[in-house]
């Protein structure tokens, strides 16, 4: 019997020594995987620092690249705009300087303030195209009916105009926009083209309805019968500031195209130096966002997808 009881508390001493061997790895492994984990933690630390200080540089460098950006285009404007103004300032000058003296005659100072009163309007024009240009651009989408709007405009030349000005529009024609924007688009394409042939010659305001990109809109042509223009001037007549007129500020077909674009729309220009020129504008029908056009196509596509659950049964 004693010899029982010997055996069973050996063998309790044994499986007690064997757990606590095992409990003194598992309490050895457990202090390495805390040093490990603080370790990581630390390098983790270390790494969402650097992250972040690299995020902050990255951050600091685009700032610097916008605004450097912005201040070469301020630049490239002041260049733009102290060339358009430095001729007309240099002439006004000139007439002054000449005004000055005594011994002009009644005929030679009715010229000069001719050419002051030309200088003067050419930087007024040259100011507000500024203005034009510069502004975000603010659209109030209404109803229009082209005929109206082309027949205001033709009207407000009526006057003055020694060339025809033909309206080809089909009744009911209707685009949605500001009706302040787009008589401005129009005036300025009808001057361009009457100036374009001396106002001489004819110009024809053609609408129709097509589909462009499977987008149903209203196609308006503005056809003058003009010298045209050759590539390297057509290239280039979107430009700021390019023109070939001594008048005109080169900002008027930039300020159209800019407005066209902001009704969702788009601007096409054809000429043939010999030919006259061609400015095609589309106006889409539904000016909806495209994103949202496409929601409802996306939300039932998302209602007929299996779900994941649906995909691990199968």
């Amino acid at each position: 019997m004693q010899w029982a009881v010997l055996f069973v508390t050996l063998v309790l001493c044994a499986v007690a020594a064997s757990l606590l061997v095992r409990h003194r790895r598992l309490v050895v492994e457990l202090e390495t995987q805390r040093k490990d984990l603080v370790d990581r933690n630390r390098e983790l630390a270390h790494a969402s620092d650097e992250l972040e200080r690299a995020s902050f540089a990255l951050s600091t460098a685009e700032a610097k690249v916008a605004r450097s950006a912005q201040l070469a285009a301020v630049g490239e404007l002041a260049a733009m705009v102290a060339h358009e103004v430095r001729n007309p300032l240099a002439i006004i000058s000139n007439a002054v300087a000449n005004l000055e003296k005594s011994e002009i005659s009644q005929e030679d100072r009715q010229t000069l303030l001719g050419i002051l009163r030309e200088e003067t309007t050419r930087l007024d024009h040259l100011v507000r195209d500024l203005l034009h240009y510069a502004r975000p651009l603010r659209v109030t989408r209404v109803p229009i009916h082209l005929e109206e709007v082309l027949d205001r405009v033709r009207a407000r030349l009526a006057d003055s105009l020694t060339s025809d000005v033909v309206l080809e529009t089909a009744p009911g024609d209707v685009v949605h926009g500001d009706p302040d924007l787009l008589r401005m688009v129009f005036d300025n394409l009808v001057d361009n083209a009457l100036q374009a042939m001396h106002y001489s010659g004819r110009v024809v305001i053609r609408t129709k309805r097509e589909m462009r990109g499977g987008v149903v809109g209203t196609t308006i042509d503005v056809v003058d019968t003009g010298d045209g223009m050759d590539t390297g001037v057509r290239d280039r007549a979107k430009d700021p500031f390019f023109t070939t007129r001594q008048t005109g500020t080169g900002l008027g077909l930039v300020i159209v195209e800019r407005i066209v674009m902001a009704h969702g729309g788009a601007l096409d220009l054809s000429s043939k130096s010999g030919e006259g020129t061609t400015v095609t504008l589309f106006f889409p029908h539904d000016t909806t966002d495209a994103a949202e056009r496409l929601r409802p196509l996306m939300d039932s596509l998302m209602d007929s997808a299996p779900s994941s659950e649906d995909l691990r049964r199968k």
